[in-house]
């Protein structure tokens, strides 16, 4: 069944149109947030956001077929909420000395690569069809900043599995129009 007639019924309240329509897109929404945000708990939290919105704005979404862009407009709108909160606060610079450094702790930092790494060798095990360009090409960034792609990430001289299958992946992956590439895999 193709996506426009299941917001059809879900723009009528039928849940199970909505919650197929959640599993075809979630993943697009969640690359798209974390491309926004850089974290993956956070673009869970954007993600969950955002379908809570398409779930009561749908009735008013006119064409069904523009489904995935609207949907990606309501990602980036919850994306940036979440960003403008992230805003630091302003105090008296007599406090500035007590408060933390902009600099994530050495254990998040490690987490972050973890989950980099995870989400790298899930990516690199996924059928060539789902691997779109977009998706390897967001991860590489990702990884890039959390894996030290240019310094091996293991003691014994050789990058891991998953930092190291980036080289691979992202050489041939179509780098032109991102979004349609990504929408792409949703369906």
């Amino acid at each position: 069944m193709d996506h426009e007639h299941l917001v059809r019924r879900a723009s009528g309240g039928d849940v199970q149109a909505f919650v197929e329509l959640t599993r075809r897109f979630q993943h697009f929404a969640f690359g798209s947030a974390l491309a926004l945000v850089r974290d993956f708990q956070q673009a869970e939290d954007v993600v969950q956001e955002a379908f809570v919105a398409a779930w009561s704005a749908l009735p008013g979404l006119a064409d069904p077929a523009a489904f995935p862009g609207w949907l990606r407009g309501i990602v980036r709108h919850q994306a940036f909420r979440m960003l403008r909160r992230r805003q630091l606060r302003t105090v008296p610079l007599a406090q500035a000395e007590e408060l933390p450094g902009d600099e994530p702790a050495a254990d998040h930092r490690l987490a972050q690569r973890h989950h980099a790494a995870a989400a790298l060798a899930a990516i690199a095990e996924l059928p060539d069809q789902l691997r779109a360009g977009n998706v390897v090409l967001r991860a590489r960034v990702l990884a890039s900043r959390h894996c030290n792609v240019s310094r091996p990430a293991r003691g014994d001289g050789e990058q891991s599995p998953a930092c190291g299958s980036l080289e691979a992946e992202g050489e041939d992956a179509d780098h032109g129009d991102r979004d349609a590439s990504f929408a792409g895999t949703a369906r």
